[in-house]
C-alpha cells in the first residue's frame, strides 16, 4: 500500500512566503463585484487570505484527481446549504471557462502551485473548479462583511468587521469550527495554555492584559454597534433612554480602560531588578480610593467646586475609578490642577447676630 504524503502547511516557513499576497489583489476584485462602494483595509484581505487557504488545505486533504473528488470533499466538508451553492458557481465556472476566465482569483497561479500541495500534476479543469468554490466562499464572506459595514453606516472594512459578521452566519461558523480537533491549527485564534502548564507570574500578567484588552475590544464594539442607532434616533429614544440602556456598559467599558491602563503603566515603570512587575498595587489603589470616599464626612461643606461629601459619597461606584485616574495622573505628570490649590474663604459667623468683622471666622474650604 502506498503511504500517504504528508499534510501540505501553508503557514509554514518554508511554504508561507509562496502564498502570501497571492490572492490579496483579487479578493479586492471580489469586494468591488459584490459591494461597489466599499473599501477594505489590508489586514482584513488578509484575514480572508488566510481563511481562503485554509479551506483549500481542508479539500486538498482528500487528494482529488477529479472535478467528481473535489465536489465530493465539498459535499463532505462544506456544510448546508453553502456546499450546494459552492458547488453550482464551480459548476458555472467549468463551463464559462470553455469561452472565457469568469473568475476574479488567480487560477494560472494557482494551478502549477496545486502540484506541490498535492505531490503530483493536476487536471487545469480541477483547479479552474478548486479555485471557483474557493471564490464563492470570498465572495460570500466579503458580502456579509460588507452588509454589516453600511448597516453601521461605514465605508471600509476592516479585519474586527468581518470577525464580528462571520459569528453572526451560524453556516460559516459551522465550516471553519466544524472539526473541534483541528481548532488548535487554526491560524487566527489565540492559543491558551493548558490547564497543567505552569505559568510565571510575569506570564500571568501577560495573559491578563491580553484578555483585559479583548474584553475592551468586546465592550467597545458593543458600544459601537448597538448605541448609535439609539443616539441617531433621538424622535424615538431620548438620552434617559439610551443611559438607562447603556449606562452599566459604558461604567464597565470605562473602569476596563483605567484598570488595564494602570497595569500597563506598571509593567512599563517595573524596575529591570524587579523579577515581576508589581501589578496588585493597582488593585489596592482602586480599593484605597474607594475606602477613602465611602468614609467622606457627609456634613462636610463642599469646596470651591460645589460637590459636597454627601454627593460624593452616595456616587463611589461611578467616581472611583475617575478620582484614582486623576491622582494617578496628577503624580505622574508632576503637576497639580489649578482647582486643587485653590481655597474658598468663607466667612462663619461666631455669634448668631454679628455686627462687626470680628464676629466672623475665616474658614478655608478646599
Amino acid at each position: 500500500m502506498q503511504a500517504l504524503p504528508l499534510q501540505y502547511d501553508f503557514f509554514s516557513e518554508e511554504n508561507s512566503f509562496k502564498w502570501r499576497g497571492l490572492l490579496v489583489p483579487s479578493l479586492e476584485k471580489v469586494l468591488h463585484q459584490v459591494h461597489p462602494n466599499l473599501v477594505s483595509q489590508l489586514g482584513a484581505l488578509q484575514y480572508i487570505e488566510e481563511l481562503i487557504l485554509l479551506l483549500l488545505s481542508t479539500l486538498c486533504q482528500a487528494q482529488p484527481r477529479s472535478v467528481q473528488d473535489v465536489e465530493e470533499r465539498v459535499q463532505k466538508s462544506f456544510p448546508h446549504p453553502i456546499d450546494k451553492w459552492a458547488i453550482a458557481d464551480a459548476q458555472a465556472a467549468i463551463e464559462k471557462r470553455k469561452r472565457r476566465n469568469p473568475l476574479a482569483l488567480p487560477v494560472e497561479k494557482i494551478h502549477p502551485l496545486l502540484r506541490e500541495v498535492l505531490g503530483y500534476k493536476v487536471d487545469h479543469q480541477v483547479s479552474v473548479y478548486l479555485v471557483a468554490v474557493l471564490e464563492y466562499i470570498s465572495a460570500d464572506i466579503l458580502k456579509l462583511a460588507g452588509n454589516y459595514v453600511r448597516n453601521i453606516r461605514h465605508y471600509e472594512i476592516c479585519q474586527q468587521d468581518i470577525t464580528v459578521a462571520m459569528c453572526a452566519d451560524k453556516v460559516l461558523m459551522d465550516m471553519f469550527h466544524q472539526d473541534e480537533e483541528d481548532v488548535s491549527v487554526f491560524p487566527l485564534m489565540d492559543e491558551e495554555p493548558s490547564a497543567n502548564e505552569e505559568q510565571s507570574y510575569y506570564d500571568l500578567v501577560r495573559s491578563f492584559l491580553s484578555d483585559g484588552r479583548t474584553f475592551e475590544r468586546t465592550l467597545t464594539l458593543l458600544i459601537k454597534v448597538f448605541r448609535e442607532p439609539f443616539t441617531c434616533s433621538e424622535a424615538l429614544y431620548s438620552q434617559q433612554d439610551v443611559d438607562s440602556i447603556f449606562s452599566r456598559v459604558l461604567d464597565v467599558h470605562e473602569v476596563t480602560v483605567k484598570l488595564l491602563g494602570l497595569i500597563e503603566d506598571s509593567v512599563e515603570m517595573t524596575d529591570e531588578d524587579s523579577p515581576h512587575p508589581l501589578v496588585g498595587s493597582c488593585f489596592e489603589d482602586l480599593a484605597e480610593v474607594r475606602r477613602e470616599l465611602q468614609n467622606c464626612k457627609a456634613r462636610k461643606a463642599a469646596g470651591p467646586d460645589g460637590i459636597s461629601s454627601r454627593l460624593l459619597k452616595s456616587c463611589v461606584d461611578q467616581l472611583c475609578g475617575i478620582v484614582e485616574l486623576l491622582f494617578n495622573l496628577s503624580l505622574k505628570q508632576g503637576r497639580v490642577p489649578q482647582l486643587w490649590k485653590t481655597s474658598c474663604v468663607v466667612p462663619v459667623p461666631k455669634t448668631p447676630s454679628p455686627k462687626e468683622c470680628n464676629y466672623y471666622r475665616p474658614v478655608a474650604l478646599t
